[in-house]
């Protein structure tokens, strides 16, 4: 087919090409790509998506992929690539199409000429924007194991493969590329028809039903944003607990008096959002790395501690012990803590697993507990820690993993099985988590 014949393309929405410069990408950072190794059997597709129209996507392509960029994503379930790209578009060519421009010299490049289908997986940008750039944009798969490090969850779309942690998934069958300039030495130009696109399950009846807001004592609240993010408030402070995601989720909430961030990985620390957040007076407490990357700050190293506007705050450890997990959360580096607030002592995890140190804690009224694998620890290694340390009052969080949900039911039940004095607080955190567990 002649170039002119693209000609004909009857486009919608018609070039959210834009360019790199402007979308903040550099050349090169744009065009690298990240090889991905086999990987075990991943969360089902149809238990975190709803599939939808591709009229019914709701996003304008100008903002989706010019702005908030999308990882382009082709392989098998043996080996796959990703890159970052703001390259590309949607609309029509007799089918609903998507189009993306790719560098012949680049990895991923490879991948698209070989298999059939790809996908374009879009992401919450105040959430996953450093992992986008520093990780699938920067960085080379080719000696770079990038789900690893980005703790991405592969997740199968049949055809294709994307990531559990994208907001919209669209999957693609190839249906005609050509060069935009001399062969072999420029982008290459491929066609896509649309055979399926996924989004992201809402929240269903039954987690409707879960609160979403607590209460410790009488003088202290506490909201779950998602996942880590949490705010707690008295009538003197405002506290938002490793604040990512979509900044109009704490619209509702004063600036923050403190901003405390246990570690830096992605999904509990993004360094845009803090300095959106925080207001003139607002003080950040966290590891030397957080505070590093800020510019500012109170850095808190374990065992250390530290008063903020009368709140005290411990540095608690948080690592893991079980030899294949250890290189997410060295020892000494990230950290937990203890507040002590209005008379009451609030333990928040961080990303760990049963130390010793959080099983020593003693006094504690409420407890905000991780299990997610591989990254923390499995709901057995939670119920027993948290057994030893009895707290009033534990909530699960942070149980969103690699290959899905851990069960906050089933850590429920062996925590009440051997001290029903402990109340297990089940709350609102992700939409769907509830769906797992049966109890």
């Amino acid at each position: 087919m002649q170039w002119g014949s693209i000609m004909k393309l009857k486009v919608l929405m018609i070039l959210a090409a834009v360019a790199l410069a402007l979308t903040g990408i550099g050349a090169d950072e744009q065009k690298q790509e990240t090889a991905a190794p086999a990987v075990a059997k991943g969360p089902v597709l149809t238990d975190l998506y709803d599939s939808i129209k591709p009229s019914e996507i709701p996003d304008n392509p100008i903002k989706l992929i010019g702005a908030d960029w999308m990882l382009v994503t082709a392989g098998n379930q043996d080996k796959f690539n990703s890159m970052t790209a703001s390259w590309g578009g949607y609309g029509v060519w007799d089918k609903p199409v998507t189009f993306i421009l790719v560098h012949s010299d680049r990895y991923t490049y490879q991948f698209l000429e070989k298999e059939e289908y790809y996908t374009l997986s879009f992401y919450d940008p105040a959430k996953y924007r450093d992992v986008l750039l520093k990780i699938f944009g920067r960085k080379s798969g080719r000696d770079t194991d990038k789900v690893k490090e980005s703790g991405f969850t592969p997740i199968f779309t049949n055809p294709g493969i994307a990531y559990a942690e994208a907001r919209m998934i669209i999957v693609c069958k190839k249906k005609f590329s050509a060069f935009t300039g001399a062969e072999n030495k420029s982008h290459k130009l491929f066609f896509g028809e649309i055979v399926s696109v996924w989004v992201k399950k809402l929240a269903t009846a039954a987690t409707a039903a879960l609160p979403q807001q607590g209460k410790i004592g009488d003088n202290i609240k506490f909201t779950p944003i998602e996942h880590a993010s949490v705010v707690i408030q008295t009538k003197e402070n405002t506290i938002f607990v490793d604040p990512v995601g979509e900044l109009s989720r704490y619209a509702r909430f004063p600036k923050p008096d403190i901003i405390l961030t246990t570690h830096s990985h992605a999904d509990h620390f993004n360094p845009a959002v803090t300095d959106a957040l925080k207001g003139k007076d607002t003080v950040c407490v966290g590891p030397k790395d957080v505070t590093d990357n800020l510019g500012y700050g109170q850095p808190l190293k374990n065992g250390a501690e530290t008063t903020v506007k009368g709140v005290r705050i411990e540095a608690i450890p948080a690592y893991n012990t079980t030899a294949d997990r250890m290189e997410f959360h060295p020892k000494g580096r990230d950290n937990g803590y203890v507040l002590n607030m209005n008379g009451k002592r609030i333990y928040i995890s961080g990303d760990t697993e049963d130390i010793k140190e959080m099983r020593q804690l003693r006094n504690i009224d409420s407890a905000f507990l991780c299990m997610n694998l591989p990254y923390s620890m499995t709901e057995e290694q939670a119920a027993s820690a948290v057994l030893e340390m009895k707290p009033k009052e534990v909530i699960p969080y942070h149980y969103s993993g690699r290959n899905g949900m851990s069960d906050p039911k089933k850590f429920k039940r062996l925590v009440s099985e051997k001290n029903k004095d402990i109340n297990v607080l089940l709350m609102d955190w992700y939409g769907e988590s509830l769906a797992v567990g049966k109890e």
